[in-house]
């Protein structure tokens, strides 16, 4: 899979306005060999996937929905975060939402409360995961409610939720002129498809390594 980071001069030259992270777009999915590099990351016996889409709930999250916390959704697994808030609370969302994505940081969509929430749902600040399984991720995520939100059913058939595929009208997740939100997974071992044997070993965000660019 190849792609460009697509950079405005302005960011490039580090004075850009606060908040805009730049573009990326995936130019090939497949035989990239005729493609020129400036960097190769070596996935070889990695299962590559979308970026994971969580939820947060309500305006009460402005008070610790900070640019750093981001980042620590982004190390995470998290491209997009989709805020619910009511109504008469949309003007303030937007307001607060617009500054707060650095490069490589998720982006923050703001959508109603009465929206589908995703099957992560992020109550507060994540801490530390116990380990660098997927399953301790999304725990550490969501305190743990995604299991029951995934009803026993196992990674495999739930990459396309994860990655907010039922939320998104844009088509595939993954494809030429899509952005480069990508999630690098490391069976601990041959076949392991499962959240607890799966590490979560590299994180993409449109393109950066989430705080890369702080």
């Amino acid at each position: 899979m190849a792609f460009d980071t697509l950079d405005d001069d302005p960011l490039v030259a580090r004075c850009a306005e606060p908040g805009w992270p730049g573009a990326s777009r995936i130019r090939e999915v497949g035989d990239g060999r005729l493609l020129g590099t400036a960097r190769r990351i070596d996935v070889t016996g990695r299962l590559m996937v979308p970026a994971f889409t969580a939820s947060v709930r309500g305006l009460g999250a402005r008070s610790w929905l900070t640019p750093e916390v981001l980042v620590a959704i982004g190390r995470l697994g998290v491209a997009r975060l989709r805020w619910h808030v009511a109504p008469v609370e949309r003007p303030e969302a937007l307001a607060l939402a617009g500054p707060l994505a650095t490069p490589g940081s998720p982006s923050v969509e703001v959508v109603d409360l009465e929206a589908p929430a995703s099957l992560l749902e992020i109550p507060s600040p994540p801490g530390t995961p116990a380990s660098p399984t997927v399953e301790s991720a999304l725990d550490t995520l969501t305190h743990g409610s995604w299991r029951e939100r995934a009803a026993g059913r196992p990674l495999a058939a739930l990459l396309g939720d994860l990655a907010g595929e039922g939320s998104s009208d844009s088509g595939p997740l993954v494809a030429p002129d899509t952005r480069a939100s990508l999630v690098v997974l490391r069976p601990r071992e041959a076949g392991a498809l499962d959240a607890g044997r799966l590490e979560l070993e590299a994180v993409l965000v449109d393109g950066r390594e989430p705080g890369a660019a702080r």
